[in-house]
């Protein structure tokens, strides 16, 4: 079967795409990937995605447009990767949607207690104008069982990267960071995985924000800096930080409101440099106390290619190895997408696919919905 997977991250610098082929053998899953490549949004579909994740005010009419205007940009970014990849018997897209809400824990709401998430996308309309059945909403069925809706990567982790040699630690560095770790030849209920906190999120942030640019290439700007001891003692000070899984987060809790009131009163190296030090803390300590620090780390994401926080992150673990999941022949920049297109492999045969030992859902199910065309 060949499932077209899309993600767009929460660092929203574009669109991940991939063609990739399951087959199912002797009850094991295996897939190649076929294609894979990065589009860009056009800037004014990027500029109001970043108006609405950072300030979330955005009025139902303005919603509504562009639920339609990024799933355009997504079916435009899939007819291209088709063309280019010469694929044209994809049988689903696996769609992940941009969050923009994702609240799991349970509030008083109109005299309920309500958890929801919220993707931005639309399943019907990108299937319609594709001709092509689309599996999108991946999070809210694991929700209603009561549990956090994500993370949802580690299903892919398991089937596809635990050892029967070593305790095996996935660490993924988008927006935000999280880690899959897999026990020495584990169960699926053995599996932990969560959110740690912030990956990318607080350094583009300071990126643009103090310097104009996008991202802190290579962590050059980080590297000219010094540690700030006032902010730095803030930070971690989180209690999301050290709380004990299941857990996930977003950027409702790491955002600009963090260090805005700081920008100003340091240098701008220095600001960042603590913001990418607080990143690397929030990920070595989740690894301290929940995982396993000596296992085999393999790491992803955007933050993979930032040289100086991956050395940050070393520092932290007193680890002298971490290796890039391209060295194991899966793309980093294309490994989410990977998933969301396996996840949509298995909503089409039935299989269950989230990990209840994860998400804290009170039973497994097929995760997402299908939209026909």
């Amino acid at each position: 079967m060949i499932i077209c997977g899309v993600m767009t991250g929460t660092s929203l610098d574009g669109i991940d795409v991939v063609i990739c082929e399951f087959n199912l053998i002797q009850n094991q899953i295996q897939f190649e990937l076929v294609w894979n490549g990065h589009y860009f949004f056009s800037s004014p579909l990027r500029n109001l995605l970043l108006e609405t994740v950072f300030n979330k005010n955005i009025d139902l009419k303005t919603l509504s447009q562009l639920n339609i205007a990024y799933t355009n940009e997504i079916a435009i970014a899939i007819v291209d990767a088709k063309k280019k990849s010469e694929t044209n018997n994809i049988e689903a897209v696996g769609f992940h949607g941009q969050t923009l809400w994702h609240n799991p824990k349970k509030e008083q709401f109109c005299g309920q207690e309500v958890a929801s998430t919220f993707q931005l996308g639309s399943g019907p309309h990108l299937a319609t104008i594709l001709n092509t059945k689309v599996v999108y909403d991946f999070r809210t069925a694991d929700i209603a069982l009561g549990g956090q809706g994500a993370p949802l990567v580690p299903f892919f982790d398991y089937n596809f990267l635990k050892s029967d040699a070593e305790d095996v630690i996935a660490l993924n560095i988008g927006g935000i960071s999280n880690i899959t770790f897999l026990p020495k030849n584990c169960s699926a209920d053995e599996v932990i995985a969560f959110d740690c906190g912030p990956g990318n999120c607080l350094i583009d942030i300071c990126a643009q924000k103090l310097f104009g640019v996008d991202f802190d290439e290579n962590g050059h700007l980080a590297s000219q800096g010094k540690i700030v001891s006032e902010i730095f003692d803030e930070l971690i000070s989180i209690k999301y930080i050290k709380q004990k899984p299941p857990k996930s987060t977003g950027k409702e809790l790491f955002n600009i409101n963090l260090i805005e009131k700081h920008l100003g009163n340091y240098s701008k190296h220095d600001i960042i440099r603590t913001v990418t030090e607080f990143t690397a803390y929030a990920i070595a300590e989740n690894i301290k106390l929940y995982a396993n620090p000596f296992s085999k780390i393999i790491v992803s994401g955007g933050g993979a290619n930032n040289n100086f926080l991956i050395s940050t992150l070393r520092k932290h673990l007193n680890c002298p190895a971490i290796t890039p999941i391209d060295n194991i022949g899966i793309p980093s920049s294309a490994k989410e997408s990977i998933a969301f297109a396996f996840l949509a492999y298995c909503k089409l045969l039935g299989i269950d696919s989230n990990l209840p030992s994860v998400t804290g859902a009170s039973k497994a199910i097929s995760l997402g919905v299908v939209a026909e065309y």
